[in-house]
């Protein structure tokens, strides 16, 4: 994820022209949502494979739970956001929107690893779940 979101960040103009050739906003608002969630990609492959590591040693509740985490991105698409000051450009305004993905993704991860941490120890010490 982090070599190929990379990449595409290093040719992200002439890969939204395929799309909108003749729409210079439409491509700005698409570098907006390029450079914010493909930058931090690999954050959300790396949740999604301690995600399932944890499952793989039994625990399937835990990652279900913090996955949950996300949600945050609906209270803040319904509550925050509606209420924020838009500066009114659409460029600055739509940041916004995917901040939202920047934060949970994150939140999630440190959950994720937090909880990898303490099924792996209970492993560890013979005292985990039969694999």
């Amino acid at each position: 994820s982090v070599v190929l979101g990379y990449s595409m960040l290093a040719f992200d103009r002439s890969l939204l022209r395929i799309f909108v050739p003749n729409d210079a906003m439409a491509v700005n608002i698409g570098r907006v949502r390029l450079w914010c969630l493909l930058s931090i990609y690999f954050v959300m492959a790396t949740d999604s494979t301690l995600g399932s590591s944890i499952r793989a040693f039994g625990h399937t509740l835990s990652p279900m739970l913090n996955s949950l985490v996300t949600i945050v991105r609906t209270v803040w698409m319904n509550f925050i956001y509606p209420n924020m000051t838009f500066v009114g450009d659409p460029v600055k305004d739509i940041f916004n929107v995917y901040v939202c993905y920047m934060i949970t993704w994150v939140l999630s991860l440190i959950g994720q690893m937090a909880i990898f941490v303490l099924v792996y120890r209970k492993y560890k010490n013979g005292k985990g779940k039969e694999i």
